[in-house]
């Protein structure tokens, strides 16, 4: 697995802060969320994890991944043993961020969810995402 982009940033970069990462003490809770996400990349993806799948396998996968979870499944589970980001390592944690913090598609999808809810597929350049907002 190589690196995945959130982030509009140059190429290459990748955001994934650390599992302590707390908002600052001088900025409100809503103007901050935390969220886990699934990152399936394909072979047409910006990602620099981008695998050798093709975009219609990646929909397919992430599909799945997604009525696996529908049926009860621990999203941090499935995102350590399936996502191409390497926050898979921490179940997807992406800790918080703000808006402007990651390309509009994720964030449009991460800040509309409730907490504890899971998007629907979301597609970005970097491939298709699950997102669960965590906080």
């Amino acid at each position: 697995m190589g690196k995945c982009v959130l982030l509009p940033r140059p190429a290459g970069a990748c955001r994934v802060p650390p599992l302590t990462a707390q908002p600052a003490e001088d900025t409100p809770m809503t103007d901050q969320i935390r969220a886990a996400h699934i990152l399936i990349s394909h072979a047409e993806s910006d990602s620099a994890s981008a695998s050798s799948l093709t975009r219609d396998d990646a929909q397919k996968q992430i599909e799945t991944l997604k009525a696996r979870i529908a049926k009860g499944e621990d999203f941090a589970e499935i995102a350590k043993d399936n996502s191409d980001c390497p926050s898979s390592r921490a179940g997807g944690d992406l800790g918080f961020f703000r808006k402007g913090a990651m390309v509009p598609e994720f964030e449009v999808a991460a800040f509309a969810l409730e907490v504890g809810a899971t998007s629907d597929v979301v597609e970005t350049a970097f491939g298709f995402h699950l997102i669960q907002r965590t906080g």
